[in-house]
């Protein structure tokens, strides 16, 4: 019997070929996969950090928030206006104003001397209906607008509305009544700080260039200061001794060798002067080099009070110190998230008590 001729394929007898046919198939298609997967959380973390890097923030400062309706409500709590119930008031439930007990906060009759839960004495109420009366619904009591200027409303004609100042040191009667100032004297007010506002912060140059040093015998150092600006003189100063006028005095100088790229040499050794610098007003410590003319020493922060029909300037070092009106001032500096200055924080020294932060450009009340 002739034999037929022709293409014959017998999975039978090739079966364990074709299952490694596709178990290599599934392999690579899942060694495709996994590759496509690390390759998008790669891309994805690489825009991950690059929007991190690249973040600005979306306001530069938060706005503090008002403390006059919240001190209104603590006051109101413990010192409520008294309702009477009248004649015909009766059956179970009889309309009688409660307050807040001091110690276990459970509600008690305005006029309870002790708790009749816990037993503790309760404050004194002297006139609870008229007390803390406030009839502009600002924040000041009528009592407190009758004392000072004789009437209980408020009225634009004598400046006796929350928000006038009335003897024009620059706080407003709300805030002197808060800080128990009287508002016709012009020398009792609250902390000047609650009304200085940060103009800007600059960046402050050396008022002069140490131009180098001279070794003296026994091993010290004579330096050399030129002044910048119209006192142009030339200093030499040794140690101890203050620069010109500038407030700063030469603490110490150190000699050092550093390597400078030379475009005819190459690579050289040069030999410069480090000189140290205080400033007794602050106990601020500088270090510059020699020949550098454009040097900046410190951060200057300007800021603008606005009291008695006139705006004054005031200058201080970054997380330096500032005089006013015989208080010290503590001035911090706020950085952000690309290293500039954001806000100014200033802290009395003799009370320890802060600003909320001066945002920068807020120059004006």
């Amino acid at each position: 019997m002739a034999q037929k001729r022709g293409f014959s394929f017998s999975i039978s007898r090739h079966y364990d070929k074709v299952i490694v046919v596709v178990v290599l198939g599934a392999l690579l298609a899942s060694l495709f996969i996994l590759a496509r997967t690390v390759a998008k959380h790669k891309d994805q973390q690489r825009s991950y950090e690059t929007g991190v890097r690249t973040m600005q923030p979306k306001f530069d400062h938060m706005a503090s928030l008002p403390t006059a309706p919240y001190d209104a409500l603590v006051q109101n709590l413990y010192r409520p206006e008294t309702v009477q119930a009248s004649a015909t008031d009766s059956g179970l439930f009889v309309p009688q104003r409660r307050v807040w007990c001091v110690v276990c906060m459970k509600p008690i009759p305005i006029t309870a001397t002790n708790c009749p839960f816990c037993g503790s004495e309760q404050p004194l109420i002297s006139n609870p209906t008229n007390e803390l009366r406030d009839s502009e619904g600002k924040g000041i009591p009528d009592t407190w607008r009758t004392k000072y200027f004789n009437h209980p409303d408020a009225r634009a004609e004598d400046h006796s509305r929350a928000q006038d100042d009335a003897d024009g040191n620059g706080f407003s009667n709300l805030q002197k009544y808060q800080a128990g100032n009287d508002p016709h004297d012009p020398k009792d007010h609250p902390d000047l700080m609650e009304i200085l506002h940060c103009k800007e912060i600059a960046t402050k140059p050396y008022p002069f260039v140490f131009t180098g040093a001279s070794i003296m015998p026994g091993g010290s150092f004579r330096l050399t200061f030129n002044m910048k600006g119209e006192d142009n003189r030339t200093y030499f100063t040794k140690k101890g001794d203050e620069i010109g006028k500038t407030g700063l005095f030469y603490s110490n100088c150190v000699q050092k060798t550093e390597t400078v790229q030379d475009p005819i040499v190459g690579h050289k050794i040069v030999t410069r002067f480090e000189a140290l610098l205080f400033r007794p007003a602050d106990g601020k410590t500088f270090v510059l080099l020699d020949n550098d003319p454009h040097a900046m020493m410190e951060q200057e922060v300007v800021l603008t009070l606005s009291a008695f029909g006139k705006t004054t300037e005031y200058r201080a070092s970054a997380n330096g110190l500032l005089d006013l009106e015989d208080q010290k001032y503590r001035v911090a500096v706020n950085i952000g998230v690309d290293d500039k200055p954001i806000s100014v924080v200033l802290e009395n020294i003799l009370t320890g008590r802060k600003s909320p932060p001066l945002s920068i450009g807020s120059g004006s009340p």
